[in-house]
């Protein structure tokens, strides 16, 4: 009896636990040459539902000069939904260096704050 109570209690909460799963963000960043000290990036960001659904937020696009930041914002105009990306590429002796920041709100709330260093060897 014991051990049969015990299985119900693990199924029902691992049952709650996949009731309550939780949204879950993917983002991807290209960069690409663009021109003498242009850098190109392409963004896309996706969302999991908790069904298991993607959605695709948003595919920013950005042209920036080499040490110069760049911003994109597509998002309502208090900026409470919406996605905000910032990116800066500085060129190296050897390399290039890309640092993207994705911002993700909903409702007012920072649902996603990520940031990424991309290396690339020249």
């Amino acid at each position: 009896m014991k051990y049969g109570t015990l299985v119900f209690a693990l199924a029902a909460i691992l049952f709650a636990g996949c009731a309550t799963a939780q949204k879950s963000y993917q983002t991807t960043t290209t960069v690409s040459p663009a021109g003498l000290k242009q850098y190109a990036i392409d963004m896309t960001i996706q969302a999991t539902g908790e069904d298991g659904k993607q959605d695709v937020l948003s595919t920013p696009k950005i042209t920036v000069m080499a040490g110069k930041e760049g911003q994109v914002r597509v998002c309502d105009e208090r900026e409470e939904n919406g996605v905000i990306c910032t990116v800066l590429v500085e060129e190296k002796e050897n390399r290039l260096e890309a640092l993207t920041t994705i911002l993700v709100k909903e409702d007012g709330r920072t649902i996603l704050n990520t940031s990424q260093k991309t290396l690339v060897n020249r």
